[in-house]
């Protein structure tokens, strides 16, 4: 055998680099790309007014959810009653007609104290919890617009 025919162990193997892969040009800007983008500003009002109308909904039905089940959790379904004086509360029954005239029963005379009592009931409810949702949502918007403009810079 020859020296030529021997595998040389010290021999280092090659290594094959793999080619970088070819970057093509962009094409150059088009009308009709121009075209598709005039599109997409007229979906984004489209798309703006569906989201709006989405977080109204959704704003509703938190609202009005929670008003349901704090109401189902307290069991203050019944209606409110006011404070009426007792003698307002006796139904008055017919009396049987006599066959002889009779004078008239005095009725009870009500006092104007008795008639103008109004209860005041507090102002709890949806209002107040649609304030605190725009109240919220307007703060967390500022602060939003003051990272970003903080972020840019």
């Amino acid at each position: 055998m020859s020296p030529a025919d021997e595998p040389d162990e010290t021999k280092e193997p090659e290594i094959t680099k793999t080619p970088e892969p070819i970057v093509e040009p962009t094409p150059p800007v088009t009308v009709e790309d121009i075209a598709s983008l005039e599109e997409r500003r007229e979906r984004r009002w489209l798309m703006l007014i569906v989201y709006f109308l989405m977080a109204l909904a959704v704003a509703i039905l938190v609202v009005f959810g929670g008003r349901w089940a704090y109401r189902a959790i307290t069991h203050k379904d019944k209606p409110a009653t006011t404070n009426q004086p007792a003698g307002n509360n006796v139904p008055q029954q017919p009396s049987p007609t006599p066959s002889t005239p009779a004078t008239p029963t005095p009725q009870p005379t009500t006092t104007p104290s008795q008639t103008t009592q109004t209860t005041q009931l507090p102002n709890n409810g949806p209002g107040d919890i649609a304030a605190i949702f725009i109240g919220t949502t307007v703060i967390v918007g500022g602060l939003h617009f003051i990272y970003n403009l903080r972020k840019q810079n």
